[in-house]
């Protein structure tokens, strides 16, 4: 999306007079016996994503994230793993260099606040591994505070440790923090995190 060309239907709705102006929509140029194809559709959505993605500031970054998570519950669509990962890459990577902190932290967040359970629910494995992905991304990211981050996928993994040493979600959230440390996001980061990371683990295991 980032290299296409803009839509071929914008230049007819900047020459119209301002009051005739309106959003250009798939159905205008389209046989309305034949509707627009999926691929019509598709382009037109993922457009209009990369627009909002890339004028969002952090606050509305959130909306965003927020509005995904809603939806992706509605259509039950944790399930589909790669499709998830593919989505917060491409979240992180089309929203604003500033901002992309937005999108991991909202993830964990959403990690965080999930009931324990015995069983790994494809919810929970989906975070993990969006987290992975776009921590593992070439995508780079500034201003996120790593140590929280790691604090709280650490508790999370305690937490889980405590219930089931053998749970099969602990391998996944070794990774996912395991990849925290694959960007620099500031100065001081590898400091922090060899400070912070030992420190967050002895005061979990004692809380």
């Amino acid at each position: 999306m980032r290299d296409a060309p803009d839509s071929p239907y914008l230049a007819d709705f900047r020459t119209r007079p301002a009051f005739e102006r309106r959003a250009a929509s798939i159905h205008v140029h389209t046989d309305g016996d034949k509707g627009p194809s999926a691929s019509d559709v598709s382009e037109a959505c993922l457009r209009a994503l990369y627009c909002l993605l890339g004028h969002a500031n952090g606050a509305q970054l959130g909306y965003v994230m927020q509005s995904s998570f809603d939806n992706l519950d509605l259509i039950q669509g944790w399930s589909k793993i790669g499709h998830c990962c593919w989505y917060a890459q491409k979240a992180a990577e089309w929203a604003q260099y500033q901002y992309r902190y937005v999108v991991p932290t909202w993830l964990v967040d959403r990690l965080s606040s999930q009931e324990n359970t015995l069983d790994v629910p494809p919810l929970l494995e989906s975070l993990v591994s969006m987290i992975t992905s776009v921590f593992s991304s070439s995508t780079p990211l500034i201003n996120l505070s790593s140590s929280d981050i790691l604090s709280n996928l650490l508790s999370l993994l305690l937490r889980r440790i405590s219930m089931f040493p053998e749970d099969c979600a602990l391998p996944i959230l070794v990774e996912s923090i395991s990849s925290l440390g694959r960007h620099v996001y500031y100065s001081d980061q590898i400091q922090d995190l060899t400070v912070s990371g030992p420190f967050s683990l002895y005061i979990l295991l004692n809380a």
